[in-house]
């Protein structure tokens, strides 16, 4: 069996916002904030002005959001499952319900797990896996039959049947209990929202990060908001960024000034990773002595230092900045340490440089010195095996146990060419951290990852002892590579389990 290499970044911004937009004021030291008009006029820059955010109600997209959350995909507002399970038992036919859903359920996972193969491509030139894109086509469509319309244009006829009878079965109950009762409030909120993009001048701002970043946005093709309603009870709302789509759940009443920094922070991700030189411009977060700056913080700090840091400021002044700017406390903690520098720049009309490469890196590791030993804070991780049987199940396990986690990479079999390219470009780029599960009659074929023989004695006497084994190697990317040696993949997948919930890598 041959998986092809997945590379998921919930980073790409999967996070939890949390309801309560208290004001708190930040003191971000001595930094001029105010940028004048006169400087972004100096920069010549009109190209840019043409990235606007454009507020769109998808009833489909909303759905298939649901769909997801009932899932329990990486990433997505728990406490809705929760809701809705809680309002079915409720019902006179909840138990036929139940199994109802839950047949559907396994029949969206089959589905993930068979067309999940990232090779769907977006107007801002970014690759989607196959939900991302079928949100995106989702958010162009206002009711279903229209979706399965555009799916046409991308998925096969059978692949399309079945998203029908997923989504239909689920359609009825949603749409009695979340879709039509917060139809009204929804449609508020986007008239309100619209004024307050107008008001707080949220596309000029993002004319200014596009700059700051050198991100070549496609001319015209604006930022593509869905809001997706959520039901009165709701303690919090989520994110996602789907590439030149984003989606973003509204709380039922929910002001501008308390979801425009999650519009912001959304855009930020998007202008970030349509930079075609994004893993060269990453490359130089990086200090010798010290380590590169993690991916969770270069991609969610930096957004979350411009969403919920720099642009309430600049919009709504000191007051309006949200009292909690992320769920992850490492996350916040940098993005907070890192406002002042990225203030400073924007101030200035200055671009991402190498000083600022080297600043923000330096903020980190003065911030977090221990961070990137810990086991439970890694977020980018690469996996490498013989086989994988489940590897939808396999993946959302890795997941449980790297709740930081921000990019998955996941090979099998990891002799194949196209595994060990992607280890050697893994190490390259700076990846820290990796794991191969294999059986003793593949041993020999460790020498693939530069693994010597007297590498492979100790990692036959760890298995011997019942353990895995982390391996330096012996390069200038100097990558740990967790080598997990045993007779199957159930016996290979209880040594990674073990190594993971360890304290350190080392």
């Amino acid at each position: 069996m041959k998986i092809k290499i997945a590379v998921l970044i919930a980073l790409m911004a999967c996070f939890t916002l949390i309801g309560n937009a208290e004001a708190r004021s930040i003191n971000s030291g001595k930094v001029t904030m105010d940028r004048s008009a006169k400087t972004r006029q100096d920069r010549n820059d009109t190209a840019d002005q043409t990235a606007k955010v454009k507020l769109v109600i998808s009833e489909p997209c909303a759905l298939i959001s649901f769909v997801s959350t009932l899932d329990g995909d990486q990433h997505t507002t728990t406490w809705l499952k929760k809701w809705y399970e809680k309002k079915r038992a409720a019902l006179k036919d909840g138990q036929t319900l139940k199994a109802a859903d839950e047949k559907h359920l396994a029949l969206f996972r089959d589905l993930m797990g068979s067309e999940n193969n990232y090779h769907y491509s977006d107007p801002s030139g970014q690759n989607l896996d196959f939900l991302k894109r079928v949100k995106s086509l989702a958010a162009e469509s206002q009711t279903l039959p229209q979706l399965y319309e555009r799916l046409g244009k991308d998925f096969k006829a059978d692949v399309i049947e079945k998203l029908r009878t997923i989504l239909d079965h689920f359609d009825t109950n949603y749409q009695k209990l979340i879709w039509q009762p917060e139809q009204s409030s929804l449609n508020a909120a986007l008239q309100r929202f619209e004024k307050g993009i107008i008001e707080s001048k949220i596309n000029e701002r993002l004319a200014d990060v596009r700059y700051f970043l050198q991100a070549p946005w496609v001319e015209g093709l604006p930022f593509t908001i869905v809001l997706i309603p959520l039901p009165s009870a709701s303690p919090h709302s989520h994110g996602e960024t789907l590439s030149a789509v984003q989606t973003v759940e509204v709380l039922p009443g929910a002001r501008f000034t308390e979801i425009a920094d999650v519009f912001f922070h959304e855009a930020c991700h998007a202008l970030w990773f349509s930079k075609p030189d994004e893993e060269k411009v990453a490359a130089k977060f990086y200090l010798p002595k010290l380590g590169r700056l993690p991916r969770s913080e270069l991609y969610e700090g930096m957004a979350t230092a411009l969403g919920q840091g720099w642009f309430p400021h600049m919009a709504f002044k000191e007051a309006q900045r949200p009292k909690n700017w992320d769920a992850d406390t490492t996350i916040e903690g940098y993005a907070r340490a890192l406002l002042p520098l990225v203030s400073e720049y924007l101030a200035a009309g200055r671009v991402m440089d190498d000083q600022f490469a080297e600043r923000a890196t330096t903020i980190f590791y003065e911030k977090f010195p221990d961070e990137t030993n810990q086991v439970a804070q890694t977020g980018e991780f690469l996996v490498m095996a013989s086989e994988i049987p489940e590897s939808r199940e396999f993946r959302a396990l890795i997941y449980k146990l790297l709740p930081r986690l921000r990019a998955l990479s996941i090979s099998a079999p990891f002799d194949d060419t196209e595994a060990v390219k992607t280890f050697a470009d893994y190490s390259k780029q700076g990846g820290e951290h990796a794991a191969i599960l294999l059986s003793a009659k593949d041993l020999g074929k460790l020498s693939l990852f530069g693994i010597t023989r007297e590498d492979e004695a100790a990692v036959r006497e760890g298995a011997l002892l019942g353990k895995s084994t982390m391996i330096t190697i012996k390069d200038d990317t100097k990558t740990q590579l967790l080598v997990c040696l045993a007779d199957d993949f159930a016996a290979q997948q209880k040594l990674l389990i073990l190594a993971l919930k360890e304290k350190h890598w080392r």
